[in-house]
């Protein structure tokens, strides 16, 4: 709720508590007809008769967590919440803090620690990317450090949503994997949360106005004891819906207000009949568009060469699988349709004819693939409940990382299936895991056995800037570095940072060229792990006496007319 809003509503509440007061004392007033206020507290005074005083929550100490008014009648204490809206507006319930509410509300203490350290890690990520972005030393500032120099940006529209966005889908991401586990555990609890923050059995007083501004003040109650159909999905990039029987509750994550504010959520209540037996119809409704916008899309194809279309084909191919799965299924929710039809519009004129009919192809056979694969695990007994495309993010530095996550519905209980999908040309091929920042490689992200990488790169970066280094020079001396550290390093270690490496996420992998698919569990990693530097560039990490290995490359993440830029290490498999 935005700072006007906020005093608008209070001042509504502190004029309602007023001419409420007039009224039960029979005090004169001379209001306009048409101050929703004065209309507000005539309608509360008819509707429960017998009043004897009323409240405002100003009058308590801790008001921000109380109701807006207090009625008293007879021996009853009535709690009453005002709305002031337009015609087509909804109301908000709570806005509650992103770091309270799971404990507030579905009493979740330790959830909401686990969040909170999440919520802590996230904005620190982002605060150092948009520094990163902004050519702005960071690496030695405090995290109180890092949101003051932020807040002191002058940041345009476009980028601050932008920012805002990537860590608030990664927020939303998080909570959203805390409560589909609370779903298949206890029920009662999501139910209990979803009144409590909708205030759904509680009174809610609407003064609404209509184009014409003329108010109608209407009174909203409903009972909810029990339900039938309980389902939590998530919606666009932010957003967590809850529905119960005939209600949807809406939990959006928000900033209050600039990036260094806290993160909020807005909380919107709606309902319709039978509204939770005709989500798969309402879903086949709004998956027939995407479906419909995706294939115009797919007949306008133009070729506009690239210099590099790695990274537009595997956007590709991770969105022509979510439109095979959609085809097939479509009844399945897609968390942001826009994101899929907007990501595939933005590189599939990257790819020629030939190439971008290949994975038209071969989204056919992954498709088929996966099927099987998801049949074996769950056996028949399953459906496929929502498909997620992962936005490109440079915010988190996660371990683990997908590019599609379904959610399934196996015999009532629900199980979030994170996949790497991965376009090669044919087999025999390397296969990129990651491409982490050189810096982060040895800390404890992945192999925690060096802490100063990112300063010895500072020093390097002086020495080149300073016509000391080359381009050649600075890739060997920084892989020369790594492979140094990583063979004076215990086993563990070793064991350790692969594993982190690699992640857990099954690997999807459609070989284009030849319209095939394998589809890979995570790559375990038994010792003893040899170090070898293969080339000036490159270290070799293998195990298995041989059989299994991870070749890390040193890299700038950009051509040499940008002069410096950011060191990257290019994590390859060989996929046979």
């Amino acid at each position: 709720m935005g700072q006007t809003q906020k005093t608008s509503g209070d001042t509504h509440t502190k004029q309602v508590s007023l001419y409420l007061k007039h009224l039960i004392q029979n005090s004169s007033s001379n209001p306009s007809t048409n101050d929703p206020s004065w209309m507000t507290a005539h309608f509360l005074f008819t509707q429960f008769p017998g009043l004897t005083d009323v409240q405002s929550k100003f009058e308590f100490s801790n008001f921000d967590h109380r109701a807006d008014l207090y009625l008293y009648q007879n021996d009853r204490i009535i709690p009453i919440h005002l709305f002031s809206l337009k015609k087509t507006g909804s109301i908000q319930p709570k806005n509650p803090g992103a770091k309270s509410f799971l404990d507030k509300y579905f009493n979740l203490p330790e959830a909401q620690i686990q969040l909170n350290s999440i919520i802590d890690q996230e904005r620190e990520r982002l605060y150092r990317y948009i520094l990163d972005q902004k050519n702005l030393p960071h690496l030695y500032l405090s995290e109180r450090d890092l949101k003051k120099q932020v807040s002191l940006l002058q940041l345009n529209q476009l980028e601050s949503k932008q920012y805002r966005k990537m860590i608030l889908e990664s927020i939303r991401d998080q909570c959203y994997s805390i409560l589909l586990k609370l779903l298949n555990t206890n029920h009662t609890l999501i139910f209990n949360g979803f009144k409590e923050l909708s205030l759904i059995e509680e009174y809610k007083v609407l003064s609404i106005q209509d184009i014409n501004k003329s108010i109608h003040v209407e009174m909203q109650q409903q009972t909810l004891k029990s339900f039938h159909n309980i389902y939590l999905l998530k919606k666009n990039t932010s957003s967590i819906y809850i529905y119960i029987d005939d209600f949807e509750l809406e939990l959006r994550f928000k900033f209050e207000s600039s990036l260094s504010s806290s993160i909020k959520l807005a909380t919107k209540l709606s309902s319709s009949i039978h509204l939770t037996e005709q989500l798969p119809q309402q879903f086949e409704s709004i998956n027939n568009q995407f479906l419909n916008t995706f294939e115009d899309i797919l007949d306008s194809h133009t070729y506009v060469p690239a210099s590099n279309n790695s990274n537009a084909i595997g956007r590709c191919n991770e969105a022509l699988l979510i439109y095979r799965f959609i085809k097939k299924n479509p009844s399945i929710n897609i968390v942001d349709a826009e994101i899929i039809h907007s990501t595939f519009e933005k590189h599939y004129g990257n790819l020629n004819s030939e190439m971008l009919e290949q994975l038209i192809t071969c989204s056919e056979t992954t498709y088929h693939s996966l099927s099987v694969f998801l049949k074996e695990r769950f056996g028949e007994f399953y459906t496929i409940q929502q498909v997620q495309l992962v936005a490109d993010s440079y915010v988190s530095n996660k371990l683990e990382t997908a590019d599609v996550i379904f959610t399934i519905n196996h015999k009532n209980t629900y199980i979030e299936i994170p996949l790497s999908l991965k376009a090669l040309k044919k087999r025999n091929s390397m296969m990129t895991l990651k491409n982490p920042g050189v810096g982060s490689i040895l800390s404890y992200h992945y192999f925690d056995i060096y802490d100063d990488m990112q300063l010895y790169i500072a020093r390097i970066k002086e020495k080149y800037q300073s016509d000391l280094l080359t381009r050649k020079e600075v890739l060997s001396i920084v892989s020369h570095k790594i492979t140094e550290h990583l063979k004076k390093a215990s086993q563990t270690s070793l064991e350790s940072g692969l594993r982190n490496m690699i992640g857990t996420n099954t690997s999807v992998i459609s070989f284009y060229q030849q319209n095939m698919c394998s589809i890979h569990s995570y790559l375990q990693v038994k010792g003893p792990v040899e170090v070898q530097q293969t080339s000036s560039t490159t270290t070799r990490l293998s195990w298995m006496s041989g059989q299994e290995e991870i070749r890390l490359r040193v890299k700038f993440s950009s051509g040499a007319s940008h002069g410096w830029s950011s060191l990257k290490l290019s994590c390859e498999r060989l996929i046979k």
